[in-house]
């Protein structure tokens, strides 16, 4: 059932505007997902969702069913190409490094390949999107790692931490991969 104040969220007219990607823990989200348009990633499951408000700045998902599919007479394809594209339109990934994060600035590093900036000192960065909502998405955006192990010139150690962010290091020679599972684990 959804929410009166969320009534005008699903129609009868499929919208792009506010589609999402979103993901969670496949095994945790079995029986849900079982009734949604979703891929599999390993341990996750990647699924679609329309945003809503919440409160002032910050946002919610509400996941799309299969019903809604068939009532808007689209396809899981077409579904998950628009939401991917509303993403990078309206939602696009954001790049900071980590002294910046822990320092409250909102600089972010553009992942174009004209834009020049040094990142030459910095190890560890943050990756999300503009709305830090389920920003960790990015990780399964194939464009969004190539430009930013090419801004980084550099093979990409990936740390989820949460749904809404991924920290990425540089991968060194030598570097300890069992230590960065565990961490985390």
């Amino acid at each position: 059932m959804v929410l009166e104040e969320y009534k005008d969220y699903f129609t009868d007219v499929y919208e792009t505007d506010s589609l999402t990607v979103a993901f969670c823990n496949a095994e945790a989200n079995r029986d849900q997902l079982s009734d949604m348009p979703h891929e599999q990633w390993e341990d996750l499951a990647l699924y679609y969702g329309v945003r809503v408000p919440l409160r002032v700045n910050k946002n919610g998902i509400i996941a799309i069913h299969n019903s809604q599919l068939e009532a808007w007479g689209i396809s899981e394809a077409q579904l998950k190409k628009d939401a991917w594209e509303n993403m990078e339109k309206k939602y696009p990934a954001v790049l900071r490094t980590m002294d910046d994060v822990l320092c409250g600035m909102c600089d972010s590093i553009s992942l174009e390949p004209e834009a020049e900036e040094s990142l030459a000192g910095d190890i560890l960065f943050v990756l999300t999107n503009d709305g830090d909502i389920q920003g960790a998405a990015c990780m399964f955006d194939r464009k969004i790692m190539e430009k930013t192990a090419a801004k980084l010139d550099s093979n990409l150690v990936i740390l989820p931490c949460s749904v809404d962010e991924i920290i990425i290091m540089r991968e060194t020679e030598g570097m300890d991969m069992e230590s960065m599972k565990d961490m985390v684990r």
